[in-house]
């Protein structure tokens, strides 16, 4: 084989190799990858609320917001840097498919986007974009723009791509027809390649059974009641043919005591009564 097919050949090897190697330094966690998803953020300029969609396939992403750099148009991202920290958190950098220069005779610049993301659900995704504000973007971005030549895809990940001096606000990804929500204790974990996990608190319904121990209320009440017949004269008038009985009866209550019996669970009212038979005197008349 001749020197210039070998040359070409060579070429084509380290092409590929270069390719093969770009490639498997990007690697988009599944569940966002062939999806088009809701992107909720808030707006730097202004801070106002703003909704938009993000189609996201193997390791490209368009996006519904349109950037403009010095005239040229961007809405379209190709991944070509991540970092797998643990199961449930990416760094991943996408790159402008199209670049822009800052004069007749600047260098060609891409923008980057540096983005920590964090899988809550299948379903529901929310990040931050790890770079200080570009102001020469309409609108203003969190991007990386460096002046001069442009990164190599597979240098470094956060020493690279992704510093910042200012704290980012949280960014979500949702699927339009999920209810789930993100965690209250969302935040964003520092530094770039930090793994830090979520404190996830379970709520689980328990039954809490109060044993109060009232002792029963019952109450006994215990009358008793002395009825003294005081006298009874019957005078009897004999020759008369009429009896007369003068009774005299006086009914005396000695008393009524209320007791209060603890473990008892019924009212009892028990009641005693002393009868002392009558004393009767008969006066005879002869």
């Amino acid at each position: 084989m001749d020197s210039p097919k070998k040359l070409c050949l060579l070429s084509a090897i380290i092409y590929f190799m270069y390719s093969s190697t770009s490639d498997a330094a990007c690697s988009l966690p599944d569940e966002l990858k062939s999806s088009t998803w809701e992107y909720n953020y808030t707006q730097i300029i202004d801070s106002s609320e703003q909704s938009a969609t993000i189609s996201i396939g193997t390791n490209t992403m368009q996006t519904s917001v349109i950037y403009d750099v010095q005239g040229t148009k961007l809405d379209r991202w190709t991944c070509i840097n991540s970092l797998n920290i643990s199961n449930t958190q990416d760094v991943v950098v996408f790159r402008s498919d199209n670049s822009f220069t800052s004069g007749p005779s600047g260098p060609n610049r891409w923008l980057y986007l540096c983005m920590k993301i964090t899988k809550v659900t299948d379903d529901l995704f929310y990040f931050h974009l790890l770079s200080d504000v570009f102001t020469d973007v309409t609108p203003n971005e969190r991007f990386f723009s460096p002046d001069s030549s442009a990164p190599s895809h597979n240098a470094p990940t956060c020493s690279t791509f992704c510093q910042y001096t200012s704290s980012p606000k949280i960014r979500t990804l949702r699927k339009q027809e999920t209810s789930d929500e993100i965690p209250f204790d969302a935040a964003l974990c520092e530094p770039c390649d930090s793994a830090c996990q979520l404190a996830t608190t379970i709520m689980t319904p328990t039954a809490t059974t109060q044993k109060q121990s009232i002792p029963p209320m019952s109450t006994a009440i215990g009358t008793s009641t002395s009825v003294i017949w005081i006298e009874t004269t019957q005078n009897a008038t004999k020759p008369s043919t009429s009896t007369e009985i003068d009774s005299t009866t006086d009914v005396i209550t000695t008393g009524t005591t209320q007791i209060t019996s603890v473990p008892s669970v019924s009212t009892d009212i028990d009641r005693t009564i002393t009868i002392t038979p009558p004393k009767t005197t008969l006066t005879g008349t002869s």
